[in-house]
């Protein structure tokens, strides 16, 4: 019975409603993101075991928390899909983690996220961690949310949290595409610093 009420509430925190900026108190604009160990990866596109340090040659990453049973997730699967498909051949390939203790939820067990990653054709890697360090670190408050990191140096330096747009409910209204416009000024800020 505990168990199945943590469960829920753990379901419904993460389902908020995530805003453009999520004001965490952990990892802040700016700082460097620690690497995290190789996590396994559910998507059968690419290796087993990733971690950060295997993107030291990209641009950047953008970062994705999501889960298999999210309502918010469900319906944002494509546009996450698609920020795969603009961004990785501009050097900002996707990571999705899914930061569920699957021991509380067999929605989100390995196996489960194999399934939606087969499912859904996942071309970019699909993390589980059950370290709740990992989501700590972010300050994750609610899926789907989004990290942007762009590295320097061997650093990667986070440059933006937050949604990817102003339709949590995909009721195909988009007004605002947080990710994209802040995407196109990261882009065009390095054009203009190598003129």
């Amino acid at each position: 019975m505990m168990k199945n009420l943590f469960t829920l509430l753990i379901g419904v925190f993460l389902s908020f409603n995530a805003s453009a900026q999520v004001d965490v108190d952990s990892l802040k604009i700016g700082q460097p993101i620690p690497a995290f160990m190789s996590l396994q990866n559910a998507s059968l596109n690419g290796k087993p075991l990733v971690s950060l340090s295997d993107y030291a040659l990209k641009k950047g990453v953008i970062i994705v928390f999501m889960t298999n049973q999210c309502y918010h997730c469900i319906k944002y699967r494509e546009r996450i899909k698609n920020l795969d498909k603009k961004y990785a051949k501009k050097g900002y390939p996707l990571i999705t983690i899914n930061p569920y203790n699957n021991s509380y939820n067999t929605e989100d067990t390995f196996e489960e996220m194999q399934k939606i990653a087969k499912k859904d054709l996942f071309q970019f890697p699909y993390l589980q961690t059950s370290d709740e360090k990992l989501p700590a670190m972010f300050g994750l408050r609610t899926t789907p949310t989004v990290f942007i990191a762009q590295r320097k140096g061997s650093q990667f330096l986070l440059r933006y949290k937050g949604g990817i747009d102003d339709d949590m409910d995909n009721k195909k209204s988009v007004k605002t595409k947080y990710v994209d416009n802040f995407m196109n000024k990261l882009l065009q800020a390095k054009k203009v610093n190598h003129h």
